[in-house]
């Protein structure tokens, strides 16, 4: 009660709870069986037999990313690469790459159902984790874009004249704009 002071040294010990942070990706929500009531896993389509990179971005309040984790699947077994791992923030995220080439699962007869749910898990330096799932479908060119008929196609008038079939064919814009159709070859039988 003097107003005497006494300089001490005390030690503060932070401990890092805040688990790390991951993006929503920009992508739709699934189902992982029919069966579900709500789509909870964001899904990402990969082309059968083509190499794929799925990016998600995530950040720590700390600047540090340690790992990020997710389960194999065909295709996949189950290694990660991070950009940024340290030093990212909200406005820099470091980016987690999950990399593999797409295979569908031979015993799996119905081609809807090779696709793969899994949790993506991200670790932050104090051990706090953040969990996303996410689900692998496996789909081919012919699957993902159903074909329908050109509701622009010109009409023969004449079915058996073979001018007026020749003369109805037209270059659509899927094909060279710069082709031409030579006609003069064109046969019937």
């Amino acid at each position: 009660k003097d107003g005497s002071t006494k300089d001490v040294t005390t030690t503060v010990t932070v401990k890092d709870d805040i688990a790390p942070v991951i993006n929503t990706p920009s992508t739709n929500k699934a189902k992982r069986a029919d069966t579900d009531k709500t789509p909870e896993y964001y899904q990402f389509k990969v082309h059968n037999g083509k190499p794929f990179s799925i990016d998600i971005n995530a950040y720590d309040n700390s600047g540090k990313i340690k790992s990020a984790t997710i389960a194999t699947f065909p295709g996949h077994d189950g290694k990660i690469t991070i950009d940024n791992q340290n030093g990212n923030s909200a406005e820099k995220p470091a980016t987690i790459h999950i990399k593999g080439t797409a295979q569908r699962d031979a015993k799996i007869t119905n081609s809807s159902d090779n696709k793969w749910s899994r949790d993506l898990v991200v670790t932050d330096e104090a051990g706090n984790t953040s969990k996303l799932k996410v689900q692998i479908s496996v789909y081919t060119d012919a699957e993902e874009h159903t074909a329908a008929p050109s509701p622009t196609s010109t009409p023969v008038k004449n079915p058996t004249d073979n001018n007026a079939i020749t003369n109805a064919i037209t270059i659509t814009k899927k094909d060279d704009p710069n082709s031409t159709v030579d006609r003069s070859k064109l046969t019937f039988k």
